[in-house]
């Protein structure tokens, strides 16, 4: 069974009435249908694709799936190849998912057990493994076989990137002391590389390419934005105990460097790094950012809400 054959494809005629949210629908299907398209003989390695179809069956919000949508629909990519790209976002991302939850021991994940937690870390690290493979795999059917090469290297790169966050973000964890520019290359890299391959993928499919940079300065500034916000709902947990703590929490890292206020430093410098997401965002082709900015502004709120808490 290829990927193609698992699309519902609307017409030509019928493409400006296709909304994100049927999108999203096809997508999830896909998603499913690609990972679980054959059964493995052996039962135990069928315990990886039942971890899988587990992990799918708590549905997340689809971010990334949606800046892909958004951005392709702005730039006339055809539908087919822009739920390919839709669906290869999801697959790295959902991948990343299963594999901190391992890394960080987080025994739950969108209101379930984590992957890990219900099947062990071995079925874990191999259900991850398969999504990062099934991401490739779903490009066979892209219909523009001159672009793959520009895709795949951005998605090797991108990934790379994200993997290279999160190592780097393991090894400073229990770092007394890190600058403002490690944490925020740390963020950038962990959260903001898959972040920005959805869009880079749209603008690669309409060739769009020199707007590359731009789209990864956007969700660069987004990433670290966001890890400001979450790091100050979560300074409690983060704390730990007085000689170890859990994670690289900015409040932290502020209050290492001499900061008196280390959570009012915190929202200014989140502030600004949301003002330069929309700065880059608004300068995207043909509306392409606008999902971004969207963001933006939900983050925007949140930040308000956690520093009057």
């Amino acid at each position: 069974m290829t990927t193609q054959t698992l699309l519902i494809k609307p017409s030509e005629s019928d493409f400006v009435y296709f909304s994100i949210n049927d999108a999203i629908q096809q997508v999830d299907s896909l998603l499913l249908k690609v990972v679980t398209a054959q059964e493995y003989t052996d039962q135990a390695a069928n315990a990886c694709l039942e971890a899988v179809k587990y992990h799918f069956a708590a549905p997340g919000q689809k971010v990334r799936a949606k800046l892909c949508l958004h951005a392709c629909m702005k730039l006339g990519v055809n539908t087919g190849d822009m739920l390919i790209l839709a669906a290869v976002s999801e697959l790295l991302h959902n991948a990343s998912l299963i594999h901190d939850d391992i890394q960080d021991n987080d025994e739950t994940r969108r209101g379930c057990a984590s992957v890990w937690k219900k099947f062990g870390v071995d079925i874990a690290i191999c259900a991850g493994d398969l999504l990062l493979s099934t991401a490739y795999g779903v490009l066979a059917n892209y219909s523009n076989p001159k672009l793959l090469p520009k895709l795949i290297t951005t998605i090797n790169a991108q990934t790379r990137a994200a993997i290279e966050g999160q190592s780097s973000d393991i090894s400073y964890k229990n770092n007394q002391k890190i600058s403002l520019e490690k944490y925020a290359q740390i963020a950038a890299k962990k959260s903001g590389a898959l972040l920005s391959l959805p869009i880079e993928m749209a603008l690669i499919a309409s060739e769009n390419v020199e707007w590359l940079e731009t789209t990864k300065k956007a969700c660069a500034n987004f990433a670290v934005g966001y890890q400001i916000i979450d790091d100050i709902e979560d300074i409690v947990k983060d704390a730990g105990n007085k000689n170890v703590r859990q994670s690289i929490n900015i409040n932290f890292v502020l209050k290492d460097l001499g900061f008196d206020k280390p959570q009012h430093e915190a929202s200014l410098l989140c502030q600004d790094y949301l003002n330069q997401v929309v700065n880059y965002a608004q300068q995207l082709p043909k509306g392409s950012g606008q999902f971004l900015l969207r963001l933006v502004e939900t983050l925007k709120n949140k930040l308000h809400s956690a520093s009057t808490t």
